[in-house]
């Protein structure tokens, strides 16, 4: 039952709200009981006729209706303080413990149904606890004070009443097990639906360059036929609930009116005592009906907090340590220190691997694809956790500081640059958002992004929509490069920073990192294209998650092996096969 763990800790800041709510509901359950009692004064009063007492107990009734309507309004002003807030707070809390996943979480989990579940868990939460507190509550208080009032009449009616609404409920407690997992398979097949969607929505284009159109409607209709039977079952199931609990009313009112016909023609009770209890009956019946329907939406709002939380609650792997402190990035200097690690179920990357690199050196990584060049560059940010061994920045170990901290310390541009959908100067001050203007245009230009920035039709202000789509991957790299060079920090870590721009742009950003090269920062440079290494002070070759060589440019051709095997294949213009 993780869903009420959840809740309590959520609701925390928002409890005065729910304690108005909930002493509301015992407002308004005692008045909604107490109607069908003044119904019966008015009924005997009418029959003598008692015109005081008409007056009295037809005020009081008027009174109690006028009661009954403002409680339903103190209650909505009560959930309207709750409500939005809470709805805002649940899904900061759940973004936050998105942020401390693994890298490897976001790889596994589509973006659109992370998106959804935690759009499910904050819309459906506040659901729940409404259900729970209009209706779980009135109806509970509700029928204590309608058998305390019914037994004064006859304890033979409060008892068929005890045991109708015993019954009534059980049938939706029996059945709760098998209603929540047919709710939670529906919300799991509706997640997948969007998750099928998004993610052809958000690969339009390889769908219509590979003409797979038709491929993808299929596959999101077969999602849909999925989520279709799912929902169809969990109706069905409801139906058959709703009507064995009609036919307990039926027959327990059907049992009352049979009684109360007998006790009336033996002059046990009077006329007002008979309308007491048929307006009791009704009153509950109405009530419980209500409970029965907002149960059904209960139990998919359950459903779907239950399949949201199953992701949100997947355990965190890289923690902070209890008591991490910050990183302090004084010089630079890495050290691996017998670093052992390999992805789960796959052969071990690197094993034992030790070497220094020194505060502000300029290094460079090659090797083929998968060879364990972005996985060293990750292990230093720690996108993953090591198996064996340490990384030392400074003379701290990065497994004992804050993520934070050290992410903080470190400058880095990926393979594929993704920015956000906001405009060119906020994704390249992200990460340092004290920049001021002219920084921001000193970083742009470094990375030869100026230039076509202002050819935009908004310049820096230009939205670049969801992943900078409205860009090119060269303007998107070098935009990402220079958010980089803004953020100024000890180490720089480059993957194939260059590897989606053209000649010219290249060899100019070149002379721009041979700036920066000259500057204190230690920097790591993957390439595929040798040439932008020659200027390293150290070349590391990487072979199947080994460093194989280590030296200079001059130092590398001259061994031989597989540095100076690369360099010839790209100065004929291509690469050889990865040896077996």
């Amino acid at each position: 039952m993780r869903i009420l763990p959840f809740i309590w800790m959520t609701t925390k800041p928002f409890r005065r709200y729910l304690a108005v709510s909930i002493t509301n509901s015992f407002v308004y359950a005692s008045i909604l009981i107490g109607l069908p009692y003044l119904v019966k004064q008015l009924i005997n009063a009418a029959q003598m006729p008692d015109v005081p007492q008409l007056i009295h107990y037809g005020a009081l009734a008027i009174a109690a209706e006028f009661f009954v309507g403002m409680s339903w309004r103190f209650q909505d002003w009560a959930m309207l303080k709750f409500e939005p807030p809470y709805r805002s707070y649940v899904s900061k809390i759940i973004m936050e413990h998105f942020m401390l996943q693994p890298h490897h979480f976001f790889q596994n989990n589509f973006a659109g149904s992370l998106a959804a579940k935690m759009g499910d868990a904050a819309l459906s939460l506040p659901k729940i606890i409404s259900v729970f507190i209009s209706s779980m509550i009135i109806n509970a208080v509700s029928i204590c004070f309608a058998v305390a009032m019914m037994t004064q009449i006859s304890g033979w009616l409060a008892l068929g009443l005890v045991c109708w609404a015993l019954l009534f409920i059980s049938c939706s407690i029996l059945t709760l097990k098998q209603f929540d997992h047919l709710a939670t398979e529906s919300a799991r097949a509706g997640s997948r639906v969007t998750a099928v969607l998004v993610d052809a929505l958000t690969n339009m284009l390889p769908v219509r360059l590979f003409a797979m159109q038709q491929e993808e409607a299929d596959a999101i209709a077969a999602t849909q036929e999925a989520y279709t039977i799912a929902n169809r079952a969990r109706r069905w199931f409801n139906l058959k609930l709703e009507f064995a609990q009609g036919m307990t009313y039926w027959a327990f009112q059907g049992l009352c009116t049979f009684i109360l016909v007998r006790m009336m023609l033996n002059h046990q009770i009077t006329a007002g005592d008979f309308g007491l209890v048929l307006g009791i009956n009704i009153a509950l019946e109405r009530e419980l009906w209500s409970l029965n329907t907002k149960l059904r939406d209960f139990f998919d709002q359950w459903g779907m907090v239950d399949a949201a939380l199953e992701t949100i609650y997947t355990p965190l792997e890289s923690q902070d340590v209890p008591n991490a402190v910050p990183l302090r990035v004084t010089n630079g200097e890495i050290v691996f220190d017998r670093v052992q690690f390999n992805y789960p179920g796959t052969e071990a990357l690197f094993q034992n691997n030790s070497l220094i690199i020194p505060a502000g050196q300029k290094v460079g990584l090659v090797g083929y694809s998968g060879s364990g060049k972005s996985t060293f560059a990750s292990l230093i940010l720690r996108l993953y956790d090591l198996t064996g061994g340490r990384i030392l920045i400074d003379n701290q170990d990065i497994a004992a500081v804050t993520q934070d901290s050290l992410r903080e310390g470190i400058a880095f541009v990926p393979q594929e640059s993704s920015l956000f959908h906001r405009t060119i100067k906020e994704n390249i001050a992200y990460g340092r958002a004290y920049a001021t203007t002219d920084e921001v245009l000193t970083a742009a230009r470094k990375a030869h992004a100026h230039d076509f920035i202002m050819q935009l039709p908004d310049g820096y202000e230009t939205i670049v929509g969801e992943r900078g789509a409205k860009l090119s991957g060269g303007q998107r790299q070098r935009i990402a490069l220079a958010r980089a060079l803004l953020k100024k920090a000890p180490i720089m870590i480059l993957d194939e920073a260059t590897a989606q721009l053209d000649s010219a742009t290249e060899y100019a950003i070149q002379l721009s990192l041979e700036e920066w090269f000259q500057s204190p920062a230690t920097t790591l440079v993957i390439a595929h294209r040798l040439s932008t290494l020659r200027a390293m002070n150290r070349i590391l070759v990487f072979d199947k998650g080994k460093i194989v060589q280590d030296g200079s440019h001059a130092q590398l051709l001259a061994q031989g092996g597989l540095y100076r095997l690369l360099w010839n294949a790209q100065i004929n213009g291509f690469l050889p096969e990865e040896q077996k």
